[in-house]
């Protein structure tokens, strides 16, 4: 009697083990972009628009899309002349980037994905220290550093969020400074969410029902 509860206690567990839905963050895309630098009349840009940096050009290879297994492995094109790659202003040693994205739908973010400027050979330009701003908050949700990117492998930083911003239809990164250089600029810019609550898969309900109706009839 209890070796046959017992192992249809085991048999419910293997079964749950190995028919949960692991469903994974997706990578998405902001719908939309807008942007500016905090003094527009000083210095040319280059790739002057902000969709640029949601439109996946200059990602290698092209047209990849991106997910889980890749976002931090796929690299960007590097270098100033890259005209619909990226958004960049010159002469911007004190300079800032502000880059607004819009979703259509709102979402919960856990991490944003940056691949931040570079310009070969030099590792002084692109963003450095960063504001998050929420839904049109004047607070910053966030604040913190990125890295000089590597033109040799130029694939995006993650930033976590501490906790998961909810509901997100607006989401400003405001970009302080740069590395001392004379440019300041952003690449690709993609979000991510967090990962859904495992959930048994229909054979699971199945097995646990057949198995509840065994111990039931056992007793």
């Amino acid at each position: 009697m209890k070796t046959s509860i017992t192992s249809a206690v085991v048999a419910i567990a293997f079964c749950f083990l190995t028919n949960v839905n692991l469903v994974h963050g997706d990578i998405i895309t902001a719908d939309s972009v807008s942007g500016f630098f905090n003094t527009p009349t000083d210095g040319a840009e280059f790739g002057s628009s902000f969709d640029n940096i949601i439109n996946g050009n200059g990602l290698n290879p092209a047209g990849v899309v991106l997910d889980e297994t890749n976002v931090l492995t796929t690299t960007h094109a590097s270098g100033r002349f890259v005209g619909a790659n990226t958004v960049v202003r010159d002469n911007a040693g004190s300079d800032s980037i502000i880059a607004d994205f819009l979703f259509n739908t709102a979402q919960d973010l856990d991490r944003i994905f940056v691949w931040n400027y570079t310009q070969p050979p030099l590792n002084n330009r692109g963003v450095q220290n960063f504001e998050i701003f929420i839904n049109g908050s004047t607070t910053p949700f966030q604040t913190g550093a990125l890295a000089s990117a590597d033109p040799n492998n130029h694939v995006a930083q993650q930033i976590t969020l501490d906790s998961t911003a909810v509901g997100v239809t607006s989401l400003r990164f405001s970009g302080l400074n740069n590395f001392g250089g004379n440019a300041i600029g952003i690449d690709e810019v993609r979000f991510g969410t967090p990962a859904a609550i495992p959930e048994p898969g229909s054979l699971t309900l199945l097995a646990m029902a057949t198995c509840g109706l065994f111990i039931r009839r056992r007793r």
